[in-house]
């Protein structure tokens, strides 16, 4: 796998430079070992000039994190350009890059220039020349993208793994409540109450009797001398009538009881039933 190493200069671009290691590491296996970003683990005892000019050697590309004050930082303690020291960590690196013809890319932040040749020592003009990007504060992730796809090394595409569909887990039914025997004592009770209010509200109904049902359903009303009335007269002699009646209803039934009577027999025991 490819290995990188940054070169920057920490006053000058220290936040932007953690966040293109952190874009770079999608690309690397691993970042810790792929890519080679401070000098702080320096072993103690070893000459700090080759141990960093081992560590270039073993890069495949080296990137140089130009900010605006990259060219004009000064020593403090002499006041002098830090670029002109040759004991500058940043120079002692881009330097060994150059000597050995591995790609060396300006990383320009926001409006920093590429340093010019006259700005430069011998060992980094040839710097002057080489092809940079420039990485914007406003199109920070798509400038990392670009130099990503057009660096001169192979580096594994980012991918986003899907996250894991989670599903609820499901909830168990609540159980369903008890089911009453039946013929329960429950059912008992509910029903003898049931039994006596009805029969209760039937007594109210007949003894306050609103409808005035209850003299109709004990059967017709007995004929009194105040409910009786007279039948009206017929012409002619009503008694008469019913006598003549009376005597063909008696001969009828002398008539069913013996039919092979004569007529005189007949005569005969209808005068015995009139007498």
């Amino acid at each position: 796998m490819a290995k990188i190493f940054i070169s920057y200069r920490r006053e000058d671009s220290q936040y932007q430079t953690d966040k293109l290691y952190e874009r770079l590491s999608e690309h690397v296996q691993d970042p810790s070992r792929d890519i080679f970003l401070d000098v702080d683990n320096i072993p103690f005892g070893l000459d700090f000039v080759d141990y960093l000019d081992g560590k270039v050697s073993e890069c495949e590309v080296l990137l140089a994190v130009i900010g605006k004050d990259w060219i004009n930082a000064t020593d403090p303690a002499t006041g002098a350009r830090r670029i002109e020291d040759p004991k500058d960590f940043v120079r002692i690196e881009i330097a060994s890059a150059l000597k050995r013809g591995i790609p060396v890319v300006p990383v320009l932040l926001d409006d920093a220039p590429v340093p010019s040749a006259d700005q430069l020592p011998e060992d980094l003009k040839p710097l002057a020349r080489r092809n940079g990007i420039i990485v914007a504060r406003r199109s920070f992730n798509n400038d990392v993208a670009t130099l990503v796809n057009g660096l001169p090394i192979e580096l594994k595409p980012h991918v986003i793994e899907p996250e894991p569909e989670t599903r609820p887990e499901p909830q168990p039914r609540p159980a369903a409540p008890p089911l009453q025997e039946k013929g329960g004592k429950a059912g008992l009770v509910i029903a003898g109450l049931f039994g006596v209010a009805l029969m209760a509200g039937g007594g109210a109904v007949y003894m306050l009797d609103p409808l005035g049902w209850r003299d109709q359903a004990i059967g017709p009303t007995p004929v009194t001398a105040e409910t009786a009335t007279t039948l009206p007269e017929t012409p002619g002699d009503a008694s008469g009538g019913l006598a003549a009646l009376s005597d063909d209803l008696q001969e009828e039934a002398v008539a069913d009881v013996d039919p092979v009577d004569d007529s005189a027999t007949r005569a005969a025991r209808a005068e015995a039933v009139r007498g």
